[in-house]
């Protein structure tokens, strides 16, 4: 009896553990999302990124300032679509006003998940961290599936 009771709190334990991370990569992702694509406020978004991430926020924000259109064209409202969450890597998928799905990978950086966008070039929307909406390709920071191994992607993709 001893045994069934240790086992049923151990896997309660482990439920409410992997629940505890899905809610945290949303909130992080949350923030990150309404700081950096709807306020365009780089200083607060690169609060919840890596540092490689928090290196390409700021080349973003260079040419965010310097574009004369990028107030008209930025985006105005996200939705997380979903998150997929590993142990020390998690994807969470969301919708600009372009309604193209992208990805934000994060990843469990000294206990906390933060935004991991390396800077890469991609046409691909999908990766795009690009705080204006651009017509025709996209400069974005694309993820290194290598580097992340065990990247989960959509089914309705």
């Amino acid at each position: 009896m001893k045994k069934i009771y240790i086992i049923c709190l151990l896997g309660a334990a482990l439920l409410f553990t992997s629940c505890s991370d899905q809610r945290t990569v949303n909130r992080t992702a949350n923030a990150f999302l309404q700081s950096f694509y709807v306020e365009n406020n780089f200083s607060a978004a690169k609060v919840f990124a890596t540092r490689a991430t928090q290196a390409n926020i700021i080349r973003i924000e260079e040419m965010f300032v310097w574009n004369p259109n990028s107030e008209a064209n930025r985006f105005r409202s996200f939705r997380i679509d979903g998150s997929d969450v590993r142990t020390t890597r998690a994807v969470v998928f969301y919708t600009l006003d372009d309604d193209v799905q992208r990805r934000l990978n994060l990843s469990k950086t000294d206990g906390r998940w933060l935004v991991d966008m390396p800077e890469g070039t991609s046409l691909n929307p999908a990766f795009s961290l690009s705080p204006v909406n651009v017509s025709g390709g996209f400069a974005s920071a694309q993820s290194d599936w290598m580097r992340i191994g065990d990247a989960p992607t959509t089914d309705n993709n």
